[in-house]
């Protein structure tokens, strides 16, 4: 006959361990007065884990962290693009550069668009005080497409040029992909 894997009842069965410190008392009569109980007493039936409010507090916000950067989104995190703003992969940006019309800003600075850059590309440093003023100079209606280094930084000046009221951006992110794709490159 198969026996029973449940845990006997606890009223019934004598405890081989009690489950509270003894405080002092040398008479081994019963568990301390109530009052004179660790508040927080671990029992077997439910083990918790006794940790001060700060310790609490950053074990919540690590749990929310975790679960936030595991939210499913295969673009780590980054935020979605403002509108007027069409992040494009390198060979869809190279087909819009050839497009008459469109105009191609690098926004890295000036000694790196002058060690290599897209063809035709006019460079207007995202980084730079005066980038509002020189992006504000053009036809909010035209299309644009803008790249960098690594592709942040056009993200933040595609962003800013929408703030500005611009309604047709391109964002192509890193020049290095650009290039991989077939985009020629000029110094100077």
């Amino acid at each position: 006959m198969a026996r029973c894997r449940h845990p006997p009842d606890r009223a019934s069965t004598p405890d081989p361990a009690p489950h509270h410190r003894d405080l002092g008392q040398s008479s081994g009569q019963g568990p301390p007065h109530a009052a004179t109980r660790h508040p927080r007493r671990r029992t077997d039936r439910n083990p918790v884990i006794a940790l001060p409010g700060t310790s609490r507090a950053l074990l919540a916000l690590a749990a929310v962290l975790l679960l936030t950067g595991c939210s499913g989104s295969d673009d780590a995190g980054a935020a979605a693009p403002a509108a007027g703003v069409t992040v494009v992969e390198p060979s869809t940006a190279l087909e819009e550069i050839g497009v008459a019309g469109n105009t191609v800003i690098d926004v890295r600075t000036p000694a790196e668009h002058a060690d290599g850059h897209l063809v035709g590309a006019r460079n207007i440093d995202v980084s730079a005080d005066t980038f509002p003023d020189q992006v504000s100079q053009l036809d909010r209606d035209a299309t644009y497409v803008v790249y960098c280094r690594t592709g942040a930084r056009s993200a933040e000046a595609a962003a800013r040029m929408a703030d500005l009221g611009f309604t047709d951006i391109r964002d192509a992110g890193a020049l290095s992909d650009l290039v991989a794709a077939g985009g020629a490159t000029e110094t100077g």
